[in-house]
């Protein structure tokens, strides 16, 4: 496939892997998702604490 577009001046960004030390299967998304309902969930706690 021939493309007409004329090639970009500008660099392809690189992609550089990053360990965190998690195990592997563990998945990064779910956990951010759980930190996220449980600070959710300390907040509304909070918040109805304070309202008595």
């Amino acid at each position: 496939m021939h493309s007409t577009m004329p090639p970009h001046d500008t660099p392809v960004p690189k992609t550089i892997p990053h360990s965190f030390g998690f195990r592997p299967g563990v998945d990064l998304d779910k956990l951010n998702q759980l930190a996220d309902e449980l600070e959710a969930e300390a907040t509304a706690e909070s918040l109805a604490r304070t309202r008595r």
